[in-house]
C-alpha cells in the first residue's frame, strides 16, 4: 500500500500512517476486493482506462477536470483534451501534485470544487 501511495502521489506528500493503516483495512475488505477486480476486469477489457472521444463529446453537463500536474495516470495532456471535449468544463491543474489530488491538496480541492457547485 505504501508503494501504492507513493505511486499516486507527488514526491512532496508527507505519507500519514493513519491513512496508510486505514487504507490496508479497508483495501483487505471482501466488497473492496469485489470492486476492485470489477473495475481492473473494465480496465483490462477496454485496454486501458479509455472511454471514446465521440462519448465524452456528449456531455452537455457543466463539468469540472481537477487534476495534479504530476499525475503520471491522468496527464496535464489528458486533462487538456477533456477539456477540449467536453465543451462546458472547466479546469484546475494543482502543481506539485500527483493523480491523488484530494488527499494531496484537500483544502485547496474542497475549495476549487466548492466554487464550481456553487457558481
Amino acid at each position: 500500500m505504501r508503494r501504492v501511495i507513493g505511486a499516486l502521489t507527488h514526491n512532496s506528500y508527507k505519507m500519514d500512517e493513519a491513512l496508510l493503516d486505514y487504507r490496508v483495512e479497508m483495501a483487505n475488505r471482501p466488497d473492496t476486493l469485489k470492486a476492485l477486480q470489477a473495475t481492473m476486469g473494465w480496465v483490462k477489457q477496454q485496454h486501458g482506462l479509455y472511454i471514446d472521444e465521440d462519448e465524452i463529446r456528449k456531455n452537455r453537463v457543466p463539468t469540472l477536470v481537477v487534476g495534479g500536474k504530476s499525475d503520471p495516470i491522468v496527464t496535464p495532456a489528458q486533462i487538456f483534451r477533456f477539456l477540449e471535449l467536453i465543451d462546458n468544463s472547466w479546469g484546475y491543474l494543482i502543481p506539485h501534485c500527483g493523480h491523488w489530488v484530494m488527499m494531496e491538496r484537500p483544502e485547496e480541492f474542497c475549495a476549487v470544487c466548492t466554487r464550481f457547485i456553487l457558481q
